[in-house]
């Protein structure tokens, strides 16, 4: 089977999405495929695997326009045809992939990885952020959902996303479920270099309305009153990104805060966490819930519904039932007060990664759902 993939990388350098394709590039070839890349120039891209197809990347207002024709040139020259095309994220990009899948009669598979959860808030006004995005890139109208989606096949990376293209129109047997997976992390001792005086709260994520730092910082304000003997470890984010009024509060907790900045691996430090606080006010599926799941770290997370489908029954972390600072405060603060519950809650962590959201399962449920494809093509 020849599987192309695509992801628009200079979007996202280091970022999740990244990390998912590279899994499923790394691991899926052992499993009787012929696996490509299709993809812009990265130099942080880990290029272990063969048949990459690059091309230089334009920036600026010309970058759409010479993005389309150097993905029409790489298409209408491709040496081996396609028996999938899989793209990761939605953009632009999906236009002369989508013409190109419909005129070759090839199976295109999308997986949107970005803000998947809009229903979770007033920030947008349509129902389901999949839809829209493909429905304005394509131009489509509603009652063409199915017409025009004949050789489209979705992945959700949750159940609520599933349901919810349901009740606007996609048909249910073009919808996989396929939540992403991590590989199982180590429960060892703490590195020596880590401050051990200090209980590590850890966040996660890039600066953004949808990651919701501020509240984070009003968060952490409020159980740093309630105990002086934690440190909130921050990834992801700048200083000079921070408004005027968000810096002003990490002034006055510089001692019991860390701006780290983007970091690639965040082993050690998960290792030495007592908890992720996710304060996303949109979250499908996040990469970072489940790498801290797989070191035995207790997620605290507002009601987004990745982490309602994770933390099932908060077996393995709490999700609150708002996206209220105090709310979210307490939380963590009864995860510090209750010794058993928290020893429990670690080893369901470990549990949760290993009975379903790891990289093995990933690649299983990629592979089954290629093969199903394929099955419906050839009936």
């Amino acid at each position: 089977m020849n599987i192309y993939y695509y992801s628009e990388t200079q979007l996202f350098l280091k970022g999740a999405v990244n990390k998912i394709v590279d899994d499923l590039l790394g691991k899926m070839k052992g499993k009787n495929n012929n696996i490509f890349l299709i993809s812009e120039e990265n130099e942080n891209r880990p290029y272990y695997y063969k048949n990459a197809i690059t091309f230089k990347a334009r920036h600026g207002r010309l970058r759409k326009i010479t993005h389309f024709f150097n993905l029409i040139s790489i298409l209408l020259n491709l040496k081996e045809k396609p028996d999938i095309i899989h793209v990761h994220q939605i953009g632009f990009s999906i236009v002369p992939i989508y013409y190109y899948s419909l005129l070759k009669n090839i199976p295109m598979v999308i997986t949107n990885h970005a803000y998947s959860d809009y229903n979770q808030t007033d920030l947008r006004d349509f129902n389901c952020d999949y839809y829209y995005r493909i429905k304005r890139y394509l131009m489509i109208k509603r009652k063409d959902i199915n017409k025009i989606y004949k050789n489209i096949f979705l992945v959700c990376l949750s159940k609520e996303m599933i349901n919810k293209l349901s009740e606007i129109g996609f048909d249910s047997s073009k919808l996989y479920h396929i939540p992403n997976g991590v590989e199982i992390g180590t429960m060892d001792n703490k590195a020596e270099n880590e401050n051990e005086e200090k209980l590590s709260i850890i966040w996660v994520g890039r600066y953004d309305v949808f990651k919701n730092f501020k509240l984070a910082l009003e968060s952490f304000k409020i159980i740093f009153k309630e105990n002086m003997n934690v440190m909130f470890n921050v990834f992801g984010i700048e200083l000079s990104e921070l408004t005027v009024e968000e810096k002003e509060i990490c002034v006055l907790l510089k001692n019991n805060m860390t701006l780290h900045g983007k970091v690639d691996n965040l082993s050690i430090h998960y290792k030495n966490s007592i908890c992720l606080l996710m304060t996303s006010l949109s979250e499908c599926m996040s990469l970072a819930m489940l790498e801290a799941l797989s070191f035995g770290v207790p997620v605290v997370s507002t009601p987004v519904s990745g982490a309602r489908e994770v933390i099932e029954d908060n077996k393995c972390g709490i999700v609150v039932n708002s996206f209220s600072a105090n709310i979210l405060a307490n939380a963590v603060l009864g995860l510090l007060k209750d010794e058993y519950l928290y020893n429990e809650m670690r080893l369901n962590c470990r549990k949760t990664i290993e009975n379903k959201y790891n990289t093995e399962s990933m690649i299983n449920l990629h592979n089954q759902m290629y093969n199903l494809i394929i099955k419906k093509r050839l009936k």
